[in-house]
């Protein structure tokens, strides 16, 4: 199995907390400048964490890999 799949197989348990806070801006808003202002603060609570652990797991997993094959 690729790091790429092992590290973000579950890719919509990452990605949802993401883009959660821009769904509930988009299906609140009812006008343009509504939706820019809903989505500048759904902006400040994206939760970014499982995102950055994937990222931190695949980049020393591949390390790991990288100096082993060296």
């Amino acid at each position: 199995m690729s790091i790429l799949v092992e590290t973000f197989g579950d890719w919509v348990a990452i990605t949802d907390p993401l883009f959660e806070p821009m769904r509930e801006a988009l299906e609140g808003a009812t006008s343009y400048a509504e939706l820019r202002a809903a989505m500048l603060e759904a902006v400040t609570r994206m939760d970014r964490s499982a995102l950055a652990d994937a990222i931190a797991r695949a980049t020393a997993k591949a390390r790991g890999l990288g100096d082993v094959e060296d």
